[in-house]
C-alpha cells in the first residue's frame, strides 16, 4: 500500500515538472521569436541592451545602451526602434520661442548652472536656470532678426548677426551684457564690418575675473563734484537721483559709513569708496574679460582675418586670402583650424594654422595640410587636436571619419553625421564625443540640402568614446524625432543643451541622475 502511494505521488510530480517547463519555454520564445523587440535602432542596426550593463557607471536617466569595439553604424533605418527604454526622460524644453543661439555657464555643484539664449525673432536675451527650471528675460534691448550667435567670455559677451529692416544687408553688432543690478541687465555694443562672412571664439581658458572700480572719485561737502559720480552713488545707496551731493546725501552716507564701522565724515573718501566698490562688486558678480573672437571678412574677392577683443572689437589682421570661402574654427589656444566651405560637389581642404601668428606672412607659411580633397567636408577637432571628425560625400554614400592627427591616419566613425553641426566634445575628457545621429540613411546631396533647409532628419544622440568606438545611446523617441543643430555641453558635464532645427526650440537633457 506503501509502495503505491509513493508511485502516484512520483507520477504528479512528473507532471507537474513538465507543466512548469512548457509554461518557461513559452515564456522565453515570446521575447526571442520573429517581430519581436529585439533593442535595435534605426540609426545604426546594432543590438544596444536597454540597462546600461556595461562596466562605467549608469549617468544616463533612463538606462545607457552600449556598443563595444569597432562596428559601424551605417544609418540605413533597418531594424526595430527600442521603445521600453524611457531615453526621453528628463528632456526639457527650455524656450517657448525660436532660439538663435545659447551658451552655459555655471555649475551644478555651485548650484548657478545656467543657459543663456537669444530669441531668433526678438533678440531678447534670457537665462535659464537648469536647477529650478525657470527662465527669465535679462535684456530691455530687442534687436530683430538675428540669424546666428557667437558667444564668449562665459556668455556675457556675443556677437549677434543679424539683418536690417529692408533684410538686405547682414548686421554685426558686438554686445557686451553688463553685470545684471535687478531683474535685467544693461546692454551695451559696437558694430563691427557688415561684410563679415564666418566668426569664432577662442576656446575657453583665457578669461579672468575683473570687477572693475563703480565709484572711481573722491566725494566731499562743500566743494564741486561730478554729477554722473554723484548720481552713481546715489543710485548706490538707493535715494534721489539728483547729481547733488546735497544734505539728503551726506545723511546717507554717514548712515553707510556708521553701519561699516568707518569714520562718519559724510564725505566719500579712500575707505567708504573702497567698501562701496566691494559691496558693488559682490552684489553684482565679477565681469568676465580676456575672450577673444576671431572674424573673417571679404571683399574683392579676397579674405582678410582679424583677431579682436571681444568686448571692444578691437584687434589685429592675421591674413589675408585669395580664398574667399574661409571658415575658421579654434581648437586650442595657439592652433586655429581652416576650412572651405562645406558642400557636396566641391573638393574641400582643411589646414592647420598658429593662432599665435607674428605676421600675416608667419601664418600663411606655417599652413600644414589636415584634410585634402574631401566633398562634402565639415570637421569638428576635440580639444587637444589630437583627433578630427570629418564627414565626406562620394557617389551614393555619405560617412563619417576620425582622423588621428598625429599618426596622420584615418578611420570609419561608428556613427555617419554633421561633425561640424551635430557634435560636441568634452572639454573634461577629449577620448569622449557626443553625436546627434540622423535615423535614417544619409544621402551624398548632403550637407548642402540640410543647409538650405530642404531636407531634415529625426536624431538619436550617442556618447561615444573615440579611443574605443564605444557607443551609449542617451536620447531616443517615439515618432518624429527633433532634428539636432548646436549641440552644446555644459562646463561640467552634466547637461547637453540643443536647438531643435525643425521649431526652432531650445532643449536640455540631463546626464546625471535626478535632474
Amino acid at each position: 500500500m506503501n509502495k503505491r502511494k509513493l508511485l502516484i505521488i512520483g507520477a504528479v510530480l512528473v507532471i507537474l515538472v513538465g507543466i512548469l517547463l512548457a509554461l518557461l519555454s513559452k515564456d522565453n520564445g515570446a521575447t526571442t521569436g520573429p517581430g519581436k523587440d529585439n533593442n535595435s535602432f534605426p540609426s545604426g542596426g546594432i543590438s544596444l541592451p536597454a540597462g546600461g550593463n556595461d562596466s562605467s557607471p549608469n549617468l544616463f536617466p533612463g538606462g545607457t545602451g552600449s556598443s563595444t569595439g569597432n562596428t559601424s553604424l551605417g544609418n540605413s533605418g533597418s531594424g526595430e526602434e527600442n521603445r521600453g527604454d524611457n531615453r526621453t526622460r528628463g528632456v526639457k524644453q527650455v524656450s517657448k520661442e525660436p532660439v538663435v543661439g545659447a551658451t552655459s555657464f555655471g555649475t551644478l555643484k555651485n548650484v548657478n548652472l545656467t543657459l543663456r539664449y537669444v530669441e531668433a525673432g526678438s533678440g531678447h536675451i534670457f537665462d535659464y536656470r537648469v536647477l529650478g527650471n525657470e527662465s527669465r528675460r535679462i535684456s530691455s534691448a530687442t534687436i530683430p532678426r538675428v540669424k546666428e550667435v557667437i558667444w564668449g567670455n562665459s556668455g556675457q559677451s556675443a556677437l549677434l548677426r543679424h539683418t536690417d529692416e529692408r533684410e538686405t544687408v547682414d548686421k554685426n553688432y558686438l554686445l557686451r551684457i553688463q553685470t545684471a543690478t535687478g531683474t535685467t541687465a544693461s546692454v551695451v555694443g559696437v558694430y563691427l564690418p557688415d561684410n563679415i562672412n564666418s566668426a569664432t571664439a577662442a576656446p575657453v581658458g583665457e578669461e579672468n575675473l575683473s570687477c572693475p572700480d563703480y565709484l572711481t572719485k573722491s566725494l566731499t561737502k562743500n566743494t564741486q563734484n561730478d554729477p554722473a559720480e554723484v548720481r552713481k552713488l546715489q543710485i548706490f545707496l538707493n535715494i534721489a537721483e539728483t547729481g547733488l551731493y546735497d544734505s539728503k546725501t551726506i545723511s546717507a552716507v554717514v548712515e553707510f559709513q556708521k553701519a561699516n564701522n568707518i569714520d562718519q565724515t559724510g564725505n566719500v573718501g579712500p575707505l567708504t569708496r573702497t567698501k562701496i566698490n566691494s559691496l558693488y562688486c559682490a552684489r553684482t558678480g565679477a565681469q568676465v574679460v580676456g575672450g577673444r573672437l576671431l572674424y573673417t571678412i571679404t571683399d574683392s574677392g579676397k579674405t582678410t582675418a582679424t583677431i579682436a577683443n571681444f568686448i571692444t572689437g578691437k584687434g589685429i589682421n592675421i591674413f589675408t586670402s585669395p580664398v574667399s570661402d574661409w571658415l575658421v574654427s579654434w581648437p586650442t589656444k595657439n592652433t586655429l583650424i581652416l576650412s572651405t566651405k562645406p558642400s557636396a560637389v566641391v573638393l574641400g581642404k582643411a589646414y592647420t594654422a598658429p593662432a599665435t601668428a607674428a605676421s600675416p606672412y608667419a601664418l600663411l607659411a606655417n599652413l600644414k595640410p589636415l584634410i585634402r580633397d574631401v566633398r562634402g567636408l565639415t570637421v569638428s577637432a576635440n580639444p587637444d587636436l589630437s583627433r578630427v571628425l570629418y564627414s565626406q560625400a562620394s557617389a551614393g554614400s555619405f560617412e563619417t571619419r576620425i582622423l588621428d592627427v598625429k599618426s596622420g591616419q584615418a578611420r570609419a566613425f561608428p556613427v555617419n553625421t554633421f561633425p561640424q553641426e551635430k557634435c560636441v566634445w568634452d572639454r573634461r575628457d577629449v577620448r569622449i564625443v557626443y553625436c546627434a545621429v540622423p535615423r535614417g540613411r544619409i544621402t551624398d546631396s548632403q550637407p548642402d540640402s540640410w543647409y538650405r533647409g530642404q531636407s531634415s532628419f529625426d536624431d538619436n544622440i550617442y556618447r561615444i568614446d573615440t579611443e574605443t568606438d564605444d557607443l551609449e545611446l542617451i536620447y531616443t523617441e517615439e515618432g518624429e524625432g527633433k532634428d539636432i543643430k548646436e549641440i552644446g555641453l555644459s562646463e561640467d558635464s552634466t547637461i547637453l543643451y540643443f536647438i531643435d532645427k525643425k521649431e526652432g526650440h531650445l532643449w536640455t537633457l540631463p546626464l546625471v541622475e535626478n535632474l
